[in-house]
């Protein structure tokens, strides 16, 4: 996945400059998609997510179809929409993607249409701008661990408290910790930069002192889980949550998560309905569907991760669940892209690199 369309993960703001979106009649246009042909939506979800949503969906509205054409990657979805549109070929009605600066360049490209949500004055201010994206979902990155392997008072609670486990029993971690590599992986690297910040240069490289040397790269979560469950990793650190079997999966008696409790890196996954597209109203049904308290249920009934107040107690998997009991300001690594992001990017590379050795 190109650097480019992971390096924005911006905490989202209002944007002052962007037009007013104005009320939106939503029995108009329900009775408008009826009449419009499928919705098209680029997305890297998979058909497993889609069909959780896509049930929900028509349920409430199945006179208007959805047809999720999945893409290789975030980059993929933005460029197979920018060269359907030039060619005046037939081309997504909504894309579902991470990269905020690619968001941007559709915005001034007048590309993507504004309006607003249902329920917008339910939903945190972070998951929307007035130039018309939405957040469909949190991407929380956890710790996993092999609850069977692993003694219990070993079982890791946050990236300082891991560090310290593994400075102290050695024995038990040497090789078994499996992550993504921050030294070739934009995504990684946004990841571990995030804690970064969050920690503070001098306690995020203290912790790395230890832990770098015991991390073993993979290129895929689930290779780090299934590594985990068959006990060849006791530990898999910072991998997406939703890559992560849910709690009543029969692994989950042998696969133990947690949220760190000294800062969960938070990824945003965006979506918004395209000008180029030819179901404006079906696409804006789907979007404010996926917004809605029925919406972020189905969501996390799929394996992503909510963020609507609505949501929250209905399903496993929600925002909150990160600073449940704790100080947000503490639990919470929100990703943001800033200039540095770019400019630090090979210095850390290198100090990573002689701290893992790979």
């Amino acid at each position: 996945m190109s650097y480019q369309f992971i390096k924005g993960l911006v905490l989202s703001a209002v944007l002052a400059s962007s037009p007013a979106a104005a009320a939106e009649d939503w029995a108009a246009i329900e009775q408008a998609a009826k009449a419009e042909g499928p919705v098209l939506a680029y997305t890297t979800l998979t058909p497993e997510n889609w069909k959780v949503l896509l049930d929900a969906f028509n349920a409430k509205y199945p006179d208007v179809k959805v047809t999720p054409v999945r893409t290789g990657s975030h980059a993929e979805t933005f460029e197979r929409y920018r060269a359907e549109s030039a060619s005046g070929t037939k081309t997504a009605d909504v894309l579902l993607a991470v990269g905020p600066d690619q968001w941007k360049a559709l915005v001034d490209s007048k590309d993507v249409v504004p309006f607003e949500v249902s329920d917008i004055g339910q939903l945190p201010s972070f998951s929307y701008t007035a130039d018309g994206r939405y957040t469909l979902s949190t991407d929380s990155q956890v710790i996993i661990f092999n609850k069977l392997v692993l003694p219990e008072d070993l079982w890791p609670k946050g990236t300082g408290d891991l560090a310290e486990k593994v400075k102290a029993h050695p024995e038990a971690f040497t090789d078994k910790i499996g992550s993504y590599n921050p030294q070739v992986s934009p995504f990684a690297y946004s990841v571990y930069w995030t804690l970064k910040e969050h920690f503070g240069s001098d306690a995020f490289w203290a912790n790395e002192t230890v832990l770098a040397p015991e991390l073993r790269f993979e290129q895929a979560a689930g290779v780090v889980v299934n590594k985990t469950l068959t006990g060849e990793y006791v530990v898999g650190y910072m991998l997406p949550e939703a890559l992560v079997p849910l709690p009543d999966d029969a692994t989950r008696d042998v696969l133990g998560i947690v949220y760190p409790n000294d800062g969960t890196p938070v990824l945003l996954r965006e979506m918004a309905v395209m000008a180029k597209g030819s179901s404006h109203d079906g696409a804006k049904l789907l979007v404010n569907f996926l917004t809605s308290a029925e919406g972020q249920v189905a969501l996390g009934k799929a394996g992503l991760t909510p963020y609507s107040p609505a949501a929250e107690g209905k399903v496993s998997r929600h925002y909150n669940n990160i600073v449940a009991g704790g100080d947000s300001a503490k639990s919470v690594a929100l990703y943001k892209w800033e200039p540095r992001v770019d400019e630090e990017m090979k210095d850390f590379r290198a100090k990573f690199h002689q701290l893992a050795g790979e």
